[in-house]
């Protein structure tokens, strides 16, 4: 499988760094968790890419069947199914659980202070630059 960022959820001048944090980030999850990532098979910036189409990650496919196809009454519904199963329902809110927990147990700050970020611009002084730039939709958890 091929990935490439979405045009206009990244500032363009942080595209690079994004993939290569994600990279890295899914390579942390592989390394110290049981969590199921993909293998990541290749990846360029967008200088490393000879077709001119961005920063580029080539990884493998997990086969699987998605949560909404599980829940949602219909395609476009925002609504869950009325006929799930109790056991189903424990069952994917355990497993979602133990993946939490895996996840708050690592040290992503350290993944982002290694050698391979030092040629790229920190993330965290050109973010407040770009969020006007960022063009991506937003949830209000407030309820």
């Amino acid at each position: 499988m091929v990935r490439f960022p979405i045009v206009g959820n990244v500032c363009d001048e942080l595209v690079d760094e994004k993939v290569a944090m994600e990279v890295e980030v899914l390579s942390l999850i592989r390394k110290h968790t049981n969590i199921p990532v993909p293998r990541v098979k290749a990846w360029g910036r967008a200088v490393d890419n000879t077709l001119g189409l961005g920063p580029f990650i080539i990884m493998d496919f997990i086969e699987g069947v998605s949560l909404s196809t599980l829940f949602r009454a219909s395609k476009d519904a925002r609504l869950l199914k009325e006929d799930i199963d109790d056991h189903d329902i424990e069952f994917i809110y355990k497993q979602y659980a133990r993946i939490l927990l895996q996840l708050f147990r690592l040290d992503f700050e350290q993944c982002f202070h290694s050698n391979q970020f030092k040629s790229f611009n920190c993330l965290a002084n050109h973010s407040i630059q770009c969020l006007s730039q960022i063009k991506s939709s937003s949830v209000d958890l407030s309820n």
